[in-house]
């Protein structure tokens, strides 16, 4: 459950279960210093009073994205990953995308925390950057252009061109295709 809290920053939940609780409090552009959420132990018809919260001024990454010959790359995404806690580390993440400037900014991350940066957009080679504390100077990324794969889908029968709507293709799988050779897909058509 989640409730906002009032003008004087109080709040209050009512109607919880009893059992172990935990409590986050949000807010756009802040974080919590705090190493993991607050936890608590609510019994049958108990209360737990004066929990407090303390959030503090979030730290932004900023930098550009862009290809080898320095143009900018529109709709990059970059992710930003730190932990929280000491005992149980807890995964936390934030992203962005690029603008048409190639600009980005991630704005809820905590400040003097180090974290890593992934910016991946398609047909670009993604790129990591680790060790980066929020608020230091700009973290800019250079992608690289993946190759284009071309191919030609022919009836296997006849080698005559066939348009598809819809052709799937594994990738990851090692497909590999080239001009000098050809595939069987299905057992209709040709890949050459």
């Amino acid at each position: 459950r989640s409730t906002p809290t009032d003008h004087a920053a109080r709040f209050e939940l009512r109607g919880l279960p009893a059992f172990d609780l935990t409590f986050e409090a949000e807010k756009r552009g802040y974080v919590s210093p705090a190493d993991g959420p607050l936890t608590a132990e609510l019994e049958e018809g108990s209360r737990v009073e004066n929990l407090r919260f303390v959030l503090e001024p979030a730290s932004p990454i900023r930098g550009f994205v862009r290809d080898e010959s320095g143009a900018p790359i529109a709709g990059a995404r970059v992710l930003a990953d730190w932990t929280v806690g000491r005992l149980e580390p807890i995964a936390r993440r934030a992203s962005a995308f690029s603008d048409d400037q190639g600009r980005y900014q991630i704005d809820d991350v905590p400040p003097r925390r180090t974290c890593s940066l992934i910016a991946s957009c398609a047909t670009f080679e993604g790129r990591m950057l680790t060790e980066v504390v929020p608020g230091s100077a700009e973290k800019n990324f250079t992608l690289r252009r993946l190759p284009i794969l071309r191919l030609r889908l022919a009836d296997a029968a006849t080698r005559a061109r066939v348009k598809a709507r819809r052709l799937a293709i594994d990738v990851m799988g090692g497909f590999g295709c080239s001009p000098a050779h050809s595939s069987q897909v299905g057992s209709d058509f040709l890949i050459e």
